[in-house]
């Protein structure tokens, strides 16, 4: 069968299309995405403006402006790189890079986390910063020092990465495999107190010179400080916390944390009870060999090392679900399949989409390698070969195209 001669139509029936442009039409509901795992959430815009409303009621967090405040700041930003660039800590280039002469005041809008609530979502803060005065801010403070927090060990990249630091020789019987979430990461880190560990691990490494850490820190600072954005006809500025949307701010979150990871937590007495301790931005993972006891211990000892982080925790003999993957014993060895939370939704391209031929090919082919890497047993890449073979067929995909995935 020649894919590249398929005839594309459009993915949805006659009915679903009309279904769809009646929910268009309607002012009364929101059509969101959710946080994770996809799939669609339709939510009343009274409830959703008044979970919005709420959040921004929160005095401490944010402040209503005025446009006139708004224009203040920015002259601020500019005054800022042009004394920067006097000083020569930055050339005319990068000067051309950061001033925004036409900003547009960026948005805020919030998704729901299903995967904490499917009845009732929470809202997930986001603020659409593009063509925002400080989006180049924030680009170049993550462009130059992603590379201090993608080094340390403790540090996960993604599923993969952390796959690979699970060796047999950390088998044990009694090992408990623990998760600890910091709660609410991004809204929780206090401007002073940031900054302070902020400044603290730019200064500790030896491959930025003098003058970009200043630059960093200087640029960090306006980041933080002129988060302006607007909702329902009102400017609002966030008084606190790490600026939501920002393209620095999961940097920014990840070296917060490795400074305090680094004075309290891998070097304590704590860290010789466990074979395993990384962390993927806001999510824990901890391999337990010590004793129950000694686990409350460490877990009011975190709590007392900081003001402002906030713990949940969930702790298994059995097995360990972290990312999208899922850690279990049997016959005195680790074993690895994939894992999907309770609110996964098939939503992978469908095949009528007019997308190239090519890009369905390799969605097909990268699920399948993903599946291979993640499961260790036969039993269970057969499974996941099975589950992947439904996803696909479910959404249009020929079966000659889907059945290759063949067993082990």
């Amino acid at each position: 069968m020649e894919y590249s001669k398929i005839k594309y139509r459009p993915n949805l029936f006659r009915k679903e299309n009309t279904i769809l442009k009646e929910l268009q039409a309607n002012p009364d509901i929101r059509v969101m995405k959710p946080d994770k795992e996809g799939g669609v959430v339709i939510m009343d815009n009274i409830t959703y403006k008044g979970k919005m409303n709420h959040i921004l009621m929160d005095e401490v967090t944010y402040s209503s402006v005025s446009n006139n405040e708004v224009n203040i700041a920015y002259k601020r930003i500019d005054n800022v790189l042009e004394d920067l660039y006097m000083e020569g800590l930055i050339d005319e280039k990068t000067l051309r890079f950061l001033r925004v002469d036409k900003p547009r005041l960026p948005s805020i809008f919030k998704i729901p986390k299903t995967h904490e609530n499917e009845k009732d979502p929470p809202l997930r803060p986001i603020v659409s910063a593009e063509e925002s005065k400080t989006l180049p801010l924030a680009k170049y403070v993550d462009n130059k020092l992603k590379q201090l927090w993608v080094n340390r060990k403790a540090i996960l990249k993604d599923s993969w990465d952390f796959l690979k630091e699970i060796t047999p020789e950390l088998f044990h019987d009694e090992l408990t495999f623990i998760t600890i979430d910091i709660n609410n990461l991004f809204s929780s880190i206090p401007y002073r107190e940031g900054m302070d560990l902020f400044e603290d691990i730019l200064f500790e490494d030896t491959d930025l010179t003098h003058s970009e850490k200043l630059v960093c820190i200087s640029l960090m600072e306006l980041v933080l400080k002129y988060n302006f954005f607007f909702f329902k006809g009102e400017f609002y500025q966030q008084m606190q916390d790490v600026a939501m949307g920002a393209a620095c701010a999961p940097t920014y979150a990840n070296l917060v944390l490795a400074k305090w990871e680094e004075e309290y937590i891998l070097n304590s007495e704590f860290a010789t009870n466990w074979t395993v301790y990384k962390r993927f931005l806001d999510n824990i993972v901890i391999f337990w060999k010590g004793t129950g006891e000694l686990f409350d211990e460490f877990l009011v000892y975190m709590k007392n090392t900081t003001k402002f982080l906030e713990f949940t925790y969930t702790l298994s003999r059995d097995c360990l679900q972290y990312l999208d993957v899922e850690i279990y014993k049997a016959d005195g060895k680790f074993e690895s399949r994939v894992f999907r939370k309770p609110t996964f939704c098939n939503s992978f391209l469908h095949y009528r989409s007019a997308h190239p031929p090519h890009c369905k090919r390799n969605i097909v082919k990268g699920q399948y390698v993903c599946g291979s890497r993640m499961t260790t047993s036969s039993y269970d890449f057969n499974k996941e070969c099975g589950l992947l073979k439904e996803f696909f067929l479910e959404r249009g995909y020929p079966l000659d195209l889907v059945g290759g995935g063949g067993l082990r």
